[in-house]
């Protein structure tokens, strides 16, 4: 923003009506005739007062009204004072549309005055609204025009900080590891005490994140090919395993229990890319008990989920059992309210149980999880499986009563199922997430409204598709669930693609499919010429975001 003004009368009426202008967007307010300067200067004075006091509100009013008349008085210094506190009022009100816009005629006072002090905070003040507000190419842009030079009246480790996640959010993953590494830096040499370690913790864990972030980018670019040898990535895994043991020293010596549970759950993962899966168990177990040990149930649940996948990977049931009789225990004993997720822990203890033969332990087990799932308004497939289990038994044990009895519950659950099999006008309520995938496993578009990346979470789905890699190369996918989320596949025979899906678990797999085939079919409609020259460009199938809005999911 730049202007030219002939003479200092004309830029201080330019700035009246600019800021006069700012004022009226929430009140209609005008100055009294006897409102003088000295009155003005008392206001302003009692209005610092209140915002020290935190009383932002009553702080704004008045430090408004007097800078109104400051303007007319041309008192460029009392301006300056005004505009940034008042900016500031409404940044910490979290008004951040309206404090950019005083922040911004803060800078151009500042620069006409020469005050460095100023120009400094309102540019990093622009910056740090600009994040807040999700504008991070426009927040990046300001730290490297004006804040780059050395830096006198900002907080250094403030500005690394954020500079540091800026970078972050764009991808800038190099940028945003080098400037926590100063911020660490600066961290490490400020005098010990319980909020500087709590600083240098999460600084620890930011840059740990960003450098596992970097490797699953890679991930999501390379493929299948690039999960199978993970190991190539050892020396990176372990510098962010360094990182984030430094913070989970910090944590659980101040009683940061759940923070110390997500980064746990993270090294589980890594070791899980790594292939040591002894490590892993090992992680997610301490993540497991200290969950109980504070009652994060719902973290409990998604933990527990992880262990059930990896030991039933390695054929390990005696273990396997005895986690699924300790997960069920706690949960009942501490009275959770996830029943889906106990009805689950029950079929999957019954499945487990009869590939060991133990028939009647496994029928309980199925009974009981069937009596659950009965409880649900809507049903869900885990239901169908388990009264195809019940019958499969009856049926083997040729108790013909029970058979017919059981048989009959599922074609009254068919029944259910087909009466909900409609996608909803908003196919966004049936699908949240979805991702196309060559056969070789490289993302081509994604869909991911929710751009943050739990990384407990995401973690788990690249450990599942690790483990699924050959069922994914040779089109034998199942759905997975993660958290209280399934991802479920979908392809067609002969195309060299296939779409993956996160839906509630809740949702009903036929409407899953349904949606997810019809994003299929107009997918591979659009962009099937390149589909068959295909060689790793993928910003042609790029602009799939403005096609889905043309998409029709009423004529399914």
């Amino acid at each position: 923003m730049k202007c030219v003004f002939q003479n200092r009368d004309t830029k201080f009426k330019v700035r009246f009506y600019l800021l006069l202008s700012l004022m009226k967007e929430d009140t209609q307010e005008e100055l009294e005739p006897s409102y003088s300067l000295t009155i003005a200067v008392e206001d302003f004075k009692q209005g610092v007062q209140l915002y020290q006091n935190k009383d932002l509100k009553a702080a704004y009013s008045l430090i408004r009204k007097a800078l109104l008349k400051f303007q007319l008085e041309h008192q460029s210094k009392l301006i300056l004072e005004s505009t940034f506190l008042i900016a500031n009022i409404l940044f910490q009100l979290e008004k951040f549309n309206p404090a950019i816009k005083y922040f911004q005629e803060l800078k151009i006072i500042a620069l006409d005055l020469q005050h460095k002090k100023y120009l400094e905070l309102s540019s990093f003040m622009l910056a740090f609204c600009q994040y807040k507000t999700r504008n991070y190419k426009k927040a990046f842009e300001i730290f490297e025009s004006d804040l780059s030079d050395p830096i006198e009246y900002v907080n250094k480790l403030q500005l690394f900080t954020f500079r540091a996640r800026t970078s972050s959010k764009l991808g800038y993953r190099d940028q945003s590891i080098q400037f926590f590494k100063e911020a660490i830096e600066i961290c490490q040499k400020e005098q010990n005490g319980i909020q500087n370690e709590g600083q240098k913790a999460q600084l620890y864990n930011e840059i740990g994140l960003e450098l596992y972030y970097k490797i699953l980018d890679e991930i999501k670019a390379s493929g299948l090919s690039y999960l199978n040898d993970l190991n190539q990535n050892s020396q990176a895994f372990s510098l962010s395993i360094e990182y984030f043991q430094k913070a989970i020293e910090i944590w659980e010596k101040h009683g940061e229990t759940k923070k110390f549970i997500t980064t746990i759950q993270i090294i589980g993962n890594i070791y899980g890319y790594l292939k040591n899966l002894k490590k892993q168990i090992e992680y997610y177990n301490i993540a497991l008990q200290k969950s109980e040990e504070i009652n994060e149930f719902e973290q409990y649940i998604k933990i527990s989920r992880n262990l059930i996948r990896i030991l039933t990977n390695l054929k390990n049931s005696n273990e396997l059992i005895s986690l699924l009789q300790r997960v069920i225990s706690v949960l009942n004993q501490n009275g959770v309210s996830d029943i889906i997720a106990i009805a689950e822990f029950h079929l999957k203890l019954g499945k487990t149980l009869l590939s060991l033969k133990q028939i009647n332990n496994a029928l309980y087990e199925f009974i009981t999880a069937l009596n659950i799932y009965e409880r649900l308004k809507n049903p869900i497939s885990e239901h169908k499986t388990t009264l195809n289990l019940i019958i499969q038994i009856y049926r083997e044990s040729e108790d013909i009563e029970k058979l017919s009895y059981y048989s009959q519950q599922l074609s009254i659950l068919e029944e259910r199922f087909n009466e909900n099999t409609s996608p909803s006008d908003d196919w966004l309520v049936v699908i949240k997430d979805f991702w196309f995938i060559t056969e070789t496993g490289i993302e081509i578009f994604s869909y991911t409204p929710d751009v943050h990346i739990n990384p407990t979470l995401f973690g788990g789905f690249i450990s599942a598709l690790q483990s699924l890699s050959e069922e994914i190369s040779q089109k034998r996918m199942e759905s997975f669930v993660i958290g209280n989320q399934r991802y479920s596949f979908y392809f067609e025979e002969g195309k060299p693609i296939f779409i993956i899906g996160r839906a509630s678990i809740e949702e009903l797999d036929t409407r899953v499919t349904k949606v997810l085939s019809v994003l299929y079919k107009r997918f591979f409609n659009e962009y099937g010429k390149f589909l068959v020259k295909f060689s790793g460009n993928v910003s042609p199938f790029q602009n799939f975001g403005e096609v889905m809005k043309t998409i029709d999911f009423n004529l399914v």
